[in-house]
Parts: structure tokens; C-alpha cells; sequence
């Protein structure tokens, strides 16, 4: 005996399969435009010399510190950021840091003309460039746009606030200092020079005290001078001081 399915029941399954394979595309599509962001970020940033500590597009994550690795969170399926921090004093800090935040507005529309430039050459890349194009380009366009605050923001905002914020422009000099004074540190540390170090610790603690962008800096320079102590004491005088990070989301 054969079981008969009536035409409506066909087409539900035939809309629901057209649905699910639409949504899939989208998802895909967006995935490789916001992976294209953020890597326009990164190679921007790896170029002006600063170093990558996470890279991340939906649950797909590279750390620097444990590989490539699959996270498994639904709140990270649609977002996506690259983490980025200078390990050495660099000059014109700010521009290369507003470089790189433009870095992936200028990869999404940069890609969308690529791409609708080379469908010229393969007619069945039609639909996929069309779609690629105008939403690679409006994702781009749209991360120029100065909106949000706090830590959430736009390319576009972040990239006003570093122009002409006031605030963002004192820790980004508070930022070099805190490098400068990283060098310094370590080139004492590997001589034993513990007074030094710790006196070029302090001064840079107390100058930039509630400046610094971000707390791991602070915390870094008081472990610098509590294993300057020791050191100065004869009770041991091993420890790494830590990188600032400069993120990008």
C-alpha cells in the first residue's frame, strides 16, 4: 500500500527546503563579509606592527596563546572581533590605530567592487556578486557611520574619537609611554638594575595614573615593582611584564 501525500503537503516541504537553503546562503554570505572585516583589520594592523591576540567570526577562534579552536556560544554566532596590541614603542601610534580600525570598512568595499568587477567574467557568478556587492558594500559603509558608545561602537565612531577625543588622544600618549617605559624596565630586569626598574615602574604609574587604557597596564607595572623589591632584597627577582593590549572589535 503506498501512502499518498496531497500537493499541499509537497509544497510546504518544497518552501520550507527553498527557506532553509536561502537562509543557510545568507548566513554563509555574512559570515564571509564579516570574516573579510575583520580580517581587513588584521592585515592592516599586522602591517603598522602591532600583534593579533584573538581573532574571532561567529564560533570560529584563533588565540594566540592555544591555536584555532571551535566555541561553541550562541551569542557569538553573529559577532565577531580581532584583538590587537603593540609589543614595542611605535611612532604616530594613533594614526596606525585609526589605520586599522578603517582597515576592515575599507576591505568590505573594496571586495564588493572586486567582486562585481570580476562577475563581469563569470556569468554564474551573478547572483552571488550581486548579493555579495551590495551587502559587503553597505556593511562597510555602515561601520563608518559614527554610532554607539562605550565599548560598543562603530569603526566610524572609534575613528572620531581617536581624531578628536581629547580623552582617547591622552591614552593612546599614555599608551606609548607605557611601551617606552616597558623597554626600559626589561632592559634593567636583564641586568639586575632593580632600582632602575622599579623607579622608571613608579614615575610611570604615578604619571599616568587613571590614564592608561586599560587595568592589565596598571597591574603590570606594580608586579614590575614588586619583583623589583625583590630583587633590591635578594628574595627573587624573576617575572615578565605584560603587553598592552589595543582592541579592535
Amino acid at each position: 500500500m503506498s501512502a499518498i501525500i496531497s500537493p499541499s503537503v509537497t509544497a510546504s516541504f518544497h518552501r520550507l527546503a527553498t527557506d532553509l537553503k536561502w537562509s543557510v546562503l545568507v548566513y554563509v554570505g555574512l559570515f564571509l563579509i564579516t570574516s573579510v572585516h575583520e580580517f581587513g583589520h588584521y592585515l592592516t594592523g599586522s602591517i603598522l606592527g602591532f600583534k593579533c591576540k584573538e581573532f574571532r567570526v561567529g564560533n570560529v577562534c584563533w588565540l594566540a596563546s592555544g591555536g584555532w579552536k571551535l566555541q561553541l556560544r550562541l551569542q557569538w554566532l553573529v559577532t565577531a572581533r580581532v584583538i590587537m596590541y603593540p609589543d614595542k614603542p611605535l611612532k604616530r601610534l594613533r594614526v596606525r590605530f585609526i589605520a586599522m580600525v578603517l582597515g576592515g570598512p575599507c576591505a568590505n568595499i573594496g571586495t564588493a567592487f572586486v567582486v562585481a568587477f570580476l562577475s563581469r567574467f563569470g556569468p554564474r557568478l551573478g547572483l552571488f556578486a550581486m548579493f555579495y556587492f551590495i551587502a559587503s558594500l553597505l556593511f562597510g559603509i555602515a561601520n563608518l557611520l559614527p554610532i554607539g558608545g562605550g565599548r560598543h561602537q562603530t569603526d566610524g565612531q572609534q575613528t572620531l574619537d581617536l581624531l578628536f577625543s581629547e580623552k582617547r588622544k591622552a591614552k593612546m600618549r599614555s599608551l606609548n609611554a607605557y611601551l617606552e617605559a616597558v623597554v626600559q624596565i626589561r632592559d634593567c630586569m636583564s641586568t639586575s638594575q632593580w632600582s632602575s626598574a622599579k623607579l622608571i615602574a613608579g614615575e610611570t604609574l604615578i604619571r599616568n595614573k587613571g590614564r592608561l587604557d586599560n587595568r592589565e597596564m596598571e597591574k603590570a607595572l606594580q608586579n614590575a615593582i614588586a619583583i623589583c623589591e625583590r630583587g633590591i632584597t635578594g628574595t627573587g627577582g624573576n617575572g615578565i611584564l605584560s603587553n598592552a593590549e589595543a582592541s579592535k572589535s
